[in-house]
C-alpha cells in the first residue's frame, strides 16, 4: 500500500481481512544518515514498523486498536551535497516519523480529524480531511518534478495510511527555502520545517461521526544519539522563542509590503505630483532604509538561520545562539518601534491629505491576516 492511497481492497470496501494490512511488521534496515534510499552503511538503526489506528466508523464491529510500536525521531536526511540523478538506482526508506494507518467502515459524515496530543493533554497537531495540506512559499531552484503532491489525512471509506513527521507546525516566516538534501521520488523539504517532539508518549485521536478511537505511540530518541532530555527540552524552548518572534515580525514585514504595492498602484514613482505635501510624504514613505537600519528581513533571516541549525541536529543551544537572538530581539524592537512611527508620522499625514480630497485611504492588514509576497514560481526549461 502506497503512503496516502487505499488498497485495491480496501478501495472496494472489502472489510473481511483488515488484520492482515494491519499487523506491525518489520521493515528493512533503514539506510545510513544520507536518506537518499542509498545503499545501508555505517551504523544501523532499528527499522521502524507503522502505528496501527484502525477505526471502523459506521459499520457494524469495530476493529480494536493494535499496540503501535515506538517512533524513532530520525532525520530523513542530512546530506548537503547535491542530490543524486533522478535516472541514479536507489533503494527506498521507510518514511521519516510515525506511520499511522486507519480504517474507516463508511463515508465520515463531516470532516476526520487526527488529534496529536503530548502526555500533559496539550495539542500537538491536527490534521483534518477538509484541510488541504499547503506547502509555503519558496523559490524553486529545481525542476518540478522533485515536488510530489502533499498527502491529506483521508476520510473516504477503506484503508489508509497517514505519516506524522513527528515535528511541531511550521513556524510563521518572511521566507523559506528549498533544502539542498532532496530525493528524487519524495518531497523536496522546506526549511524551517518545526521543532521535533521530545521523545515521550503522546496519544493520536482519530474521530470520525463523533466517534473517536485513541492509541499511545511513544517517540524515543535516535538509538544513534545521546544527549540528555535536559539539553533536548533547552532546545524546543528556543525553537518556542524563535517561533513567538518571528510570527510578528512576519506580520509587520508583511504590513510594509502592503503598503508599497499600494503606493505603487496609486502614486506610480514615474508619475509628477501637483502637490507639494503629497509628493513630500510620498517620497517620505518610499525612502529605502540606510544600511544597518534595523529591520524586519535582517533580524528574521538571524533567526530562520538558528532554527534551521536546531531542527538538523538533536544538540545543546548553545551560547553565541542565545546571544544572537538577544541580538534579534533587540533588532525586532527597534524596527516596530520605526514602523508604528511610520504609520503615526507619515502615513497618518498622508491618509488626512487624500481624506480632505475625498480620496480613499492606504490601509494596513491586520498583523495576523497580512501575508508576504510569494517568491518568483519561476519556470521549468523545455
Amino acid at each position: 500500500m502506497t503512503a496516502g492511497t487505499l488498497t485495491q481492497e480496501s478501495s472496494r470496501g472489502n472489510r473481511a481481512s483488515p488484520f492482515a494490512v494491519l499487523v506491525p511488521g518489520r521493515r528493512p534496515p533503514q539506510a545510513a544518515a544520507c536518506g537518499r534510499r542509498c545503499a545501508s552503511s555505517g551504523p544501523s538503526i532499528p527499522s521502524r514498523s507503522h502505528t496501527a489506528l484502525p477505526v471502523s466508523i459506521g459499520a457494524a464491529g469495530g476493529v480494536p486498536p493494535f499496540p503501535p510500536e515506538d517512533a524513532p525521531r530520525v532525520r530523513r536526511a542530512l546530506n548537503t551535497d547535491p542530490p543524486l540523478p533522478a535516472d541514479e538506482p536507489m533503494g527506498e526508506n521507510p518514511p521519516a516519523g510515525a506511520i499511522i494507518d486507519y480504517w474507516l467502515g463508511a463515508n465520515a459524515k463531516g470532516p476526520v480529524t487526527l488529534d496529536i496530543t503530548d502526555a500533559g493533554g496539550h495539542l500537538v497537531r491536527r490534521f483534518a480531511s477538509n484541510v488541504a495540506p499547503t506547502r509555503p512559499d519558496a523559490e524553486r531552484y529545481f525542476a518540478k518534478g522533485w515536488l510530489r503532491p502533499l498527502v491529506a489525512l483521508s476520510g473516504k471509506p477503506g484503508m489508509h495510511r497517514f505519516t506524522w513527521n513527528l515535528r511541531y507546525a511550521r513556524p510563521r516566516a518572511i521566507s523559506y527555502s528549498y533544502s539542498i538534501a532532496a530525493v528524487w521520488g519524495e518531497n523536496t523539504p522546506i526549511l524551517p520545517g518545526g521543532p521535533y517532539v521530545l521523545p515521550g508518549t503522546y496519544t493520536l485521536t482519530l474521530t470520525a461521526d463523533g466517534k473517536s478511537q485513541s492509541v499511545p505511540l511513544k517517540v524515543k530518541e535516535d538509538p544513534r544519539v545521546h544527549i540528555s532530555d535536559a539539553a533536548l527540552k533547552s532546545s524546543l524552548a528556543m525553537s518556542g522563542e524563535i517561533a513567538s518572534l518571528l510570527a510578528p515580525a512576519t506580520g509587520h514585514f508583511a504590513q510594509q509590503q502592503a503598503l508599497q504595492k499600494q503606493l505603487d498602484k496609486r502614486f506610480p514613482a514615474t508619475a509628477k505630483q501637483a502637490d507639494a505635501k503629497l509628493a513630500a510624504l510620498l517620497t517620505t514613505l518610499r525612502a529605502k532604509p540606510a544600511p544597518g537600519t534595523p529591520s524586519f528581513i535582517h533580524a528574521e533571516g538571524r533567526l530562520t538561520g538558528i532554527e534551521n541549525a536546531l531542527e538538523s541536529a538533536d544538540v545543546a543551544p548553545t551560547a553565541e545562539q542565545h546571544a544572537t537572538i538577544a541580538r534579534a530581539k533587540a533588532e525586532l524592537a527597534a524596527a516596530e518601534k520605526a514602523w508604528a512611527a511610520e504609520q503615526a508620522g507619515p502615513l497618518a499625514a498622508l491618509n488626512a491629505a487624500l481624506a480632505a480630497k475625498g480620496e480613499k485611504p492606504l490601509t494596513i492588514p491586520p498583523l495576523d491576516k497580512a501575508k508576504a509576497e510569494a517568491p518568483d514560481p519561476g519556470q521549468d526549461l523545455p
